[in-house]
């Protein structure tokens, strides 16, 4: 039987323009995330909505040198796709995720217990 502790983090943001793009704050970046923008990208593109996919991830992970049984923390996870891909196709010992959005972290703590990567009970 596998046991996971899952910490949940929530942060306050303080709103400021990003410095590359003139206009859009961090604010209206979230906004995406925790929208329904997001569950779009998701549907169309899967768990791993950035570009390349899979094959991006493994090769990132194959770069990085994640090995069996290692442990790692993801910074600005959203649902945490980048995790249950690390637990599924590279066996990591165990991860956590901190994001500042409520819902993806919930989003994130759905896929992980529907995919049996979490165990309650």
């Amino acid at each position: 039987m596998i046991y996971v502790i899952v910490y949940i983090v929530f942060i306050e943001i303080e709103e400021k323009p990003m410095k590359a793009a003139q206009g859009i704050s961090l604010k209206d970046v979230l906004a995406v995330y925790d929208g329904p923008e997001g569950d779009l990208w998701e549907l169309i593109m899967g768990e791993q909505i950035h570009i390349g996919g899979f094959s991006s991830s493994m090769a990132l992970a194959e770069k990085a040198g994640i090995t069996e049984g290692a442990n790692g923390i993801d910074l600005c996870c959203c649902n945490g796709a980048g995790m249950r891909f690390l637990v599924r196709f590279r066996n990591v010992g165990s991860m956590t995720g901190i994001d500042c959005r409520r819902h993806v972290i919930i989003s994130g703590l759905c896929h992980a217990i529907i995919s049996g990567l979490i165990r309650i009970g």
